[in-house]
């Protein structure tokens, strides 16, 4: 184990994207395999995701072939979702790392079953279709157990639970804490795509990477995707965004595109100012939603660093399951449940209930489509970051894209709406007081 990287020379078939994370995974593997104690979170998935040419089906098959030759008990699984589409890609993707190692000639590939075994060790990998999901639950290996379960082109899969319930037919009943599950895939361009979605969610063990052809060696892709990528950019930036960088660059339809994923360290979180709080009320099915925010107004970002969304939850339970540090900032609430509002300021809430003059949603809306960045803490407000990524303008049956915004799934930005009044309105005392929008002057202290 001491001479791995001396074994698979880096530089010769794993892109410059993936040093990192090839020495992270091996340090792992050597650590599981001596029985060293894990101080560092363990990673079980790892989802590979980039553009054409990214190299990240060329990593997978060599972790995989590597590993093996390694830890002479453990198998492999892999897995697209319609079975006809295995030898062109798995299969070929396995034959090349194999060899790329030199161990090519110590297996014997096979058409029916599909599979894959090695003459020395009886170690064995398994090509499948997950489009029969009951082939799977029966599948039996030899002595030791699966360590790799590869699903590639992952986003063809139809949803999240179709990959769980893969995994639990893999490994029930598997003791080994050696496992690995590994998604590689093209994200699609909407944010409201299921595998979109999923890898947004903080997991334990759970790993993301991405990578780019940009990040490969030319020489690697030759010349003619180079000048067919580049060509692409030219005619149809948008398409090579995502067909050769892995970005999600949305269907058109998306109300916010000033959005940013990101994860504040606490020396950030500290210096936060112009904190305010928004509060929509919900309960059996809608969500209540309380999210925090913090309005930098010369660089026109909003930050927006916690949030609590839950369902079932009365005003006395909130008040008595959040931190108390909730009361310590001025919080805006929906003004059309008065009883709920009067309630949490008799909880010592500095509670104020929200302005909703005639127009007040699209108003705020548009303030929020104004701003430079919208920044979300992907860990702290995951509920937060998924509203404003999937919410999208109507569409009509023809296809027609109408300026409406929806009143469905939207508890968050609605909070974040009424916590930003003071930015978005000011109140016009005269003999008919009204609200006219305010750009980032602010009325209320």
């Amino acid at each position: 184990m001491a001479n791995d990287l001396q074994i698979i020379k880096l530089t010769d078939c794993i892109g410059p994207a993936f040093y990192d994370i090839w020495r992270t995974l091996r340090q792992q593997e050597k650590d599981l395999l001596l029985a060293s104690p894990i101080t560092y979170e363990q990673v079980y998935e790892l989802w590979l995701n980039g553009g054409r040419g990214s190299l990240k089906s060329s990593f997978a098959s060599l972790l995989i072939a590597y590993g093996l030759r390694a830890d002479k008990f453990a198998h492999a699984i892999a897995l697209r979702r319609w079975e006809n589409d295995l030898r062109d890609s798995v299969v070929s993707q396995m034959k090349w790392a194999l060899d790329m190692i030199g161990e090519y000639n110590n297996w014997r590939f096979i058409s029916r079953p599909m599979e894959a075994r090695n003459e020395r060790t009886g170690q064995v990998m398994l090509f499948k279709g997950a489009d029969d999901p009951v082939k799977l639950k029966s599948l039996k290996i030899p002595r030791g157990y699966v360590k790799y379960l590869w699903m590639e082109e992952a986003n063809q899969f139809r949803s999240a639970e179709d990959l769980r319930n893969v995994e639990q037919s893999v490994f029930r009943g598997e003791r080994s804490n050696r496992t690995l599950s590994i998604y590689s895939y093209n994200p699609p361009k909407s944010e409201r795509e299921w595998i979109n979605k999923e890898v947004r969610q903080p997991m334990p063990g759970r790993l993301v990477h991405s990578s780019t052809y940009l990040q490969s060696p030319p020489k690697w892709l030759g010349e003619r995707f180079i000048r067919r990528a580049e060509a692409l950019k030219v005619v149809n930036e948008a398409a090579y965004r995502n067909e050769y960088l892995g970005e999600i660059t949305g269907n058109g339809t998306e109300v916010f595109k000033n959005v940013k994923s990101v994860v504040f360290d606490a020396q950030e979180i500290d210096a936060m100012t112009n904190i305010r709080q928004g509060l929509d009320w919900g309960y059996s099915i809608n969500p209540l939603a309380l999210v925090r925010t913090s309005y930098d107004a010369r660089r026109n970002i909003l930050r927006i660093f916690g949030e609590v969304v839950q369902v079932g939850w009365g005003n006395a339970k909130l008040d008595d399951s959040v931190d108390v540090s909730w009361k310590a900032f001025t919080t805006y609430a929906d003004s059309a449940e008065p009883k709920s509002c009067d309630e949490m300021r008799g909880y010592k809430w500095k509670l104020i209930n929200a302005m909703k003059p005639k127009g007040s949603i699209r108003q705020g809306i548009k303030w929020l489509q104004g701003l430079a960045a919208i920044e979300i803490d992907a860990k702290l407000c995951p509920y937060t970051l998924n509203e404003f990524l999937t919410y999208n303008y109507t569409v009509a049956q023809d296809g027609t894209v109408l300026d409406d915004f929806p009143d469905e799934n939207n508890h968050c930005i609605d909070s974040i709406r009424y916590s930003q009044q003071e930015n978005i309105f000011v109140l016009n005392t005269g003999p008919s007081p009204t609200f006219v929008p305010a750009g980032t002057k602010q009325y209320w202290n």
